[in-house]
């Protein structure tokens, strides 16, 4: 027979209805409730619940879990904990066995592991159903956050250094920590060099000594985990150079106001450039310019210092260079004043004749380092103190009449400065010899004879004077200033007519002598004829002529023919006319002309004639003319007529802006202002009646402060005449 399968919903409630008939069977006869329900079944198990796991969770941390809520229970059930604390709702954590109620949170903690990647579990029950609570921690970090220490300039050698602290940040575990070149301290413990570990937030510190070298730079490496950082201390550079006082050396005896330059030194020791001044001097950087303001200066580079001397004797001037600080001093100490004064006649030169029984003589006396405080002269021994004056430049003047016997009279100037020297005791004394002679005898001597002199110049380079004789000869003769005595120089009768002029080119050394026909050029050491201009048409007869030498060397003679000025080049070639007498639009005809001189203030040269008694102007460059002086033109001493005067020789005297004029026949000398034509009469008999001169041809002049030189043909004689005073001596006297 075939079994047929009852439908699913039958068998279900057949079991149902079998339950029910079980359980009222057990009810027995009082089981019911007093309702008639039936009674409530207890149930402590709950439904299941779980905790998440955590991971990456800090090492040695209290790490809470999820809450969970109890349901499935109508009965308090048991709770308990292993590895962890548990709460129920807002409790307490604890970790004793107790009971929870459906419905109620529960929430677990634990403590991680100390160390890395390691799992702690903590288990619940609640009513036989268990929950984990699973943590792990997160792997092991020893890498920490980047650190980093300040670096440390500027400290003093050898000296113990402390950085700034750090704080470890990012590990979670203990990081080893060493150092090389130093010590380490964590959290301000000791310092010590051992190698260690450090936590995460632990502040470390680190230190080291010093170089013993300046500007030099020590390193602490400190390494926690694997990552390292320096810590850099860089001692202070030098900046204080070698003492190099003792190597400035000092100068002695130096001339007063002499600016002079200290030894060389080299500055050495510093690390840096540092500062450079100085006081009372100046200084130069590796032989660059001098200058006094402040700057800097390098290791190896050499100063010198420049400083002037004081403009007193003995006395020390200190030039202070500063060199970062360190001084050192240039000592300049000017010399003591061991030198006498020089005294010097300024009138009469060093031998001469009169027949007077005075002389007004004068003089001055030089002292380069001190004052001069008193003068004495001596005539034949006899002394008597100068009244002295100072002079602008430093000098001291004198002037005096003396006293002259029959004979040779020797004249002695001696001076004291204000340090006690003595002309005396050195060389600064300064002697004359004066002849008095009333019969007027040759002198220094008759041999050889002077030949009425007519024409001179004074050569400087053998300190003599060449003179010309007679107008109708052509010998020149030799005198020696210091002595006195004659010589012949040249015997030219077979080569040139009557010399009219002499003059000297002193920057060839040579000698030109003009006669009425010609120019002849001679070397003056050999007497060789060098150059020669033999065409007296060119020349025109002249009288005299000068040396231009103001733009190029050149030769003016005036043409006595023609009244020409003419130009003459020092090769002697063929002249030109500089100024045509012809042509009027040039100003004023010349007459004929004795003496001519070049005016280099006003760019003129000045014409002495004696046909009308005047002095002309000729322009040097455009050869305009005009009178000068004379004839109405200047004031002051008038020039003699024409009958009883005679115009002849012209110099000028640049040091005191005026020309000296001399005038034959009366034996007049005038200055004659270049400013304004001025006249005065500096020397005739009315201002020193003695050695009387009647004539005057020649003339030269050795120095503008002392005297000229004149020649009298009539006497035969060459007379000294003082340039201030006007009075006059023999020099040389046939």
């Amino acid at each position: 027979m075939a079994i047929v399968q009852a439908p699913q919903y039958w068998k279900t409630n057949i079991i149902i209805m079998g339950l029910i008939a079980v359980l009222t069977a057990c009810g027995g006869g009082g089981g019911g409730n007093d309702d008639g329900t039936p009674p409530s079944v207890s149930d402590t198990t709950p439904d299941s619940f779980t905790f998440t796991a955590v991971t990456n969770a800090d090492v040695d941390a209290v790490v809470e879990s999820n809450s969970i809520t109890v349901d499935g229970i109508n009965a308090a059930a048991t709770i308990s904990i292993t590895g962890g604390e548990y709460k129920v709702a807002s409790g307490d954590y604890s970790t004793s066995n107790s009971t929870v109620t459906d419905g109620q949170s529960v929430t677990v903690r634990l403590t991680t592991a100390e160390n890395g990647n390691q799992t702690s579990e903590a288990t619940l029950t609640i009513g036989g159903v268990s929950s984990t609570f699973i943590v792990t921690t997160r792997p092991d970090d020893t890498t920490p956050d980047t650190f980093s220490f300040p670096a440390v300039t500027g400290v003093a050698v050898e000296t113990q250094t402390t950085s700034e602290a750090i704080t470890i940040s990012g590990v979670n575990t203990a990081a080893a920590i060493s150092i090389t070149g130093g010590e380490y301290s964590i959290a301000d413990g000791a310092y010590t060099s051992a190698n260690g570990t450090v936590t995460n937030d632990q502040t470390v510190s680190v230190r080291l000594t010093s170089s013993i070298d300046t500007n030099t730079e020590t390193q602490a490496v400190l390494t926690v985990g694997e990552l390292s950082a320096h810590f850099s201390v860089t001692t202070a550079p030098d900046t204080t150079p070698a003492d190099f006082s003792s190597e400035l050396l000092p100068i002695t005896n130096a001339q007063l106001g002499a600016i002079l330059t200290s030894n060389v030194i080299t500055v050495s020791d510093i690390d840096v450039a540092v500062s450079i001044s100085i006081a009372g001097g100046e200084y130069a950087i590796d032989g660059g310019d001098f200058t006094a303001v402040a700057s800097t200066v390098t290791e190896g580079q050499t100063v010198v210092l420049r400083a002037t001397a004081s403009s007193n004797l003995n006395t020390q001037q200190t030039a202070v260079l500063n060199i970062g600080g360190v001084e050192g001093s240039f000592e300049i100490t000017t010399l003591a004043d061991t030198t006498a004064p020089v005294a010097e006649f300024m009138f009469p030169p060093p031998v001469s004749m009169t027949e007077g029984d005075t002389l007004r003589v004068r003089g001055k006396v030089q002292d380069d380092y001190s004052s001069v405080v008193s003068a004495t002269i001596s005539v034949n021994g006899i002394e008597q103190t100068l009244a002295i004056i100072q002079n602008e430049d430093g000098t001291v003047s004198w002037d005096v009449t003396v006293g002259l016997v029959e004979g040779e009279n020797t004249l002695v100037v001696s001076a004291i400065d204000g340090e006690g020297n003595d002309s005396f005791e050195g060389e600064g004394v300064a002697q004359v010899k004066v002849h008095r002679d009333s019969t007027l005898n040759g002198f220094p001597d008759s041999e050889p004879p002077l030949l009425a002199p007519t024409a001179m110049v004074y050569d400087e380079s053998n300190d003599r004077l060449l003179v010309t004789g007679d107008e109708s000869i052509s010998i020149i003769s030799s005198i020696d200033v210091q002595t006195g005595e004659r010589s012949l120089f040249l015997d030219l009768t077979q080569m040139l007519g009557a010399i009219q002029d002499l003059l000297i080119n002193e920057d060839n050394d040579k000698l030109f002598i003009m006669d009425q026909a010609s120019i002849v050029a001679l070397d003056l050491a050999s007497s060789d004829v060098v150059e020669d201009n033999w065409d007296e048409s060119y020349l025109g007869s002249p009288f005299t002529f000068l040396l231009d030498d103001i733009d190029g060397e050149k030769l003016i003679v005036p043409n006595t023919n023609n009244r020409n000025v003419l130009a003459v080049q020092l090769d002697l070639s063929i002249p030109t006319v500089l100024s045509d007498n012809n042509d009027t639009n040039l100003g004023v005809g010349l007459e004929i002309i004795r003496g001519i001189a070049l005016d280099r203030t006003y760019g003129r040269y000045l014409l002495a004639s004696p046909t009308n008694q005047v002095v002309y102007a000729v322009d040097r460059v455009n050869g305009d003319r005009s009178i000068f002086s004379g004839m109405g033109a200047g004031s002051g001493d008038e020039f003699s007529p024409a009958a009883t005067g005679y115009l002849r020789r012209i110099i000028v005297d640049e040091k005191r802006q005026r020309a000296i004029v001399v005038e034959d026949v009366t034996g007049k000398i005038f200055a004659v202002r270049l400013s304004d034509a001025s006249r005065s009469v500096i020397s005739s008999s009315e201002i020193d009646e003695n050695n009387p001169m009647s004539r005057i041809y020649g003339m030269a002049v050795k120095d503008f402060d002392s005297y000229i030189f004149v020649g009298d043909p009539d006497t035969a004689s060459i007379f000294a005449v003082d340039i201030e005073t006007g009075h006059r001596v023999y020099f040389s006297k046939n």
